[in-house]
């Protein structure tokens, strides 16, 4: 299973970090020690401003699917996988639920099965990875 390089990225949020050094169990000092953080990337939050719809472009390209399709009602082929990518990359992100819900409109139940479903997915988490290096070349 591949792991998604999301330090090498900067993709992550203190939320995310704060999980990982707990599960961890160590001291925060230490965990930036390891990782050679600063205590302002280890702060860092869920951006007030994210572009959402460079998010789904980049995802829908990668599936091969228009944008129409993704905001449909349709689930065959792959727009649900492509909806569940896109609640996956911005829980990982440091979204809340909420927060996630008022963006997409889904159902806050939906998006919590979204990440769990690709989480497990192999192939979904290395579509994944080059989604996150396309939205990183801004």
């Amino acid at each position: 299973m591949p792991v998604l390089n999301l330090f090498k990225m900067k993709m992550y949020d203190k939320y995310f970090l704060n999980r990982l050094q707990k599960n961890l169990g160590i001291s925060q000092a230490e965990f930036r020690a390891k990782l050679h953080l600063t205590e302002q990337e280890q702060n860092r939050s869920f951006p007030d401003e994210f572009d959402y719809e460079r998010l789904v472009f980049i995802v829908c390209e990668e599936y091969k699917i228009s944008e129409n399709e993704f905001f449909s009602d349709f689930r065959y082929g792959n727009i649900g996988k492509a909806r569940q990518t896109v609640c996956f990359i911005m829980s990982v992100l440091g979204a809340k639920n909420i927060r996630i819900s008022n963006v997409t409109g889904f159902k806050k139940s939906t998006i919590s099965n979204s990440v769990r479903i690709i989480s497990n997915d192999y192939d979904a988490l290395l579509r994944i990875e080059r989604i996150l290096e396309k939205m990183n070349q801004q």
